[in-house]
């Protein structure tokens, strides 16, 4: 999937990478388990939400949004005291500030369901956008369309005051609205592509959500090996994030490549 300037640090770094982000295995002799935490942050109606309960063992116990290291901006810190998320969980305090250190890494980070995700590269997404420029600057892919609602929904909450445009593309979209974060299924990628209806000349970030279902077959290997490549072909130094709950052997390695 990478070209080979992509791919620093080598191998064995992208693997630490990997092992620091399990972080539904961090800590655990420092909390103990508590039966209702998983169901206490669980996605609803395709909205996190996490204000029934702030000690969930998800949670970050060491890290507030104002920590220097996550450096978000004001406006993006107001929405999430609005959406009453008042602290960043595990894979977000961990996963943000490896996104945007310099120079940019591709990143694969793995934590379970309900753990935060999908805040986690959402405001990731928003960190890389550059307000001047209308261009679609990163893109999101999903595998279904009501994951892609989802996500859409999410980054909203957090875009609350950026307002920065960002497009959900549907299937019956011929040709989008200019969006600057635009969230897909694969498919419609490979669609418009096809078409030439979609540039990546602006394109700074691709973000890969469940990505172990884009390289689960060898089909959806050479589809996404593809497209990744198109864009790398493009712009080389796009930088791709991998978010999953879980990673086979057969995935990790389609990844390195």
């Amino acid at each position: 999937v990478y070209k080979r300037q992509d791919m620093e640090p080598a191998k064995e770094e992208l693997t630490e990478k990997m092992g620091k982000l399990k972080v539904e295995e961090e800590e655990k002799k420092e909390e103990p388990e508590e039966e209702k935490g998983e169901e206490e942050v669980q996605i609803g109606e395709g909205v996190q939400d996490w204000r029934r309960n702030q000690e969930s063992s998800f949670l970050s116990t060491s890290t507030s949004w104002d920590d220097e290291k996550l450096a978000i901006p004001e406006k993006i810190k107001q929405a999430l005291r609005d959406a009453e998320v008042l602290r960043p969980s595990k894979i977000q305090a961990y996963a943000i500030p490896m996104v945007t250190a310099e120079p940019r890494k591709s990143v694969v980070a793995q934590s379970q369901n309900g753990s935060g995700k999908t805040f986690a590269f959402s405001l990731c997404s928003l960190l890389r956008i550059d307000g001047s420029d209308p261009n679609l600057q990163v893109l999101v892919l999903a595998h279904t369309r009501e994951l892609v609602n989802q996500i859409w929904e999410q980054i909203q909450i957090l875009n609350k005051y950026t307002e920065y445009n960002i497009t959900q593309v549907k299937k019956e979209d011929k040709k989008p609205k200019i969006g600057q974060i635009w969230v897909m299924t694969a498919g419609k990628c490979k669609s418009l592509n096809k078409f030439n209806k979609i540039k990546f000349d602006s394109i700074k970030m691709v973000v890969i959500d469940e990505a172990d279902h884009f390289f689960g077959s060898e089909e959806d290997q050479a589809v996404t090996s593809r497209l990744i490549q198109e864009i790398d072909d493009t712009h080389p130094d796009v930088q791709k994030l991998f978010f999953s709950a879980t990673y086979e052997d057969h995935v990790r390695e389609a990844i390195r490549k």
